[in-house]
């Protein structure tokens, strides 16, 4: 989903399994994809798998400091940065999230912001409501098979 409704050049933050970037780099309404991941072990271990990925370059640094410093004018960004649980999902939105998003959204006013995890601040939503409602109707329908 995100790749679908990403375009032009993307800031990614965290590698992670690099899943974004696939389907990132599929889309050809994507010019580049620039990933800031912090931890040298997660890029050691997934270049091999992305290192044929067009478009794609991965830096080396802390998201936060990195958006910070950098002046670059993106027209999209995808941050995935946080682990959560059932426990500390809202600790971490509140904490974390959300600060981070009002400043993200002070330096980028007028582009799509999307925080994986917490679609109820991002751009990019998963469903859309006719997509909802036509997921209940068939559940509905469902329900009425048994």
């Amino acid at each position: 989903i995100y790749g679908d409704q990403s375009q032009g050049s993307v800031l990614c933050a965290g590698l992670g399994l690099g899943l974004v970037l696939h389907a990132l780099s599929k889309n050809d309404k994507v010019t580049n994809i620039i990933c800031v991941e912090i931890s040298q072990n997660v890029i050691d271990l997934m270049t091999p798998n992305i290192r044929h990925l067009p478009k794609v370059t991965i830096i080396k640094a802390d998201f936060y400091n990195f958006v910070r410093q950098n002046n670059n004018k993106w027209d999209s960004i995808i941050v995935d940065l946080w682990t959560t649980s059932k426990i500390t999902k809202m600790k971490i939105f509140y904490q974390k999230v959300l600060p981070f998003a009002f400043e993200l959204r002070a330096k980028y006013p007028n582009i799509p912001l999307t925080f994986h995890g917490f679609s109820s601040i991002s751009d990019i939503k998963h469903t859309n409501p006719q997509m909802t409602k036509e997921v209940c109707e068939m559940m509905e329908l469902l329900r009425g098979l048994k």
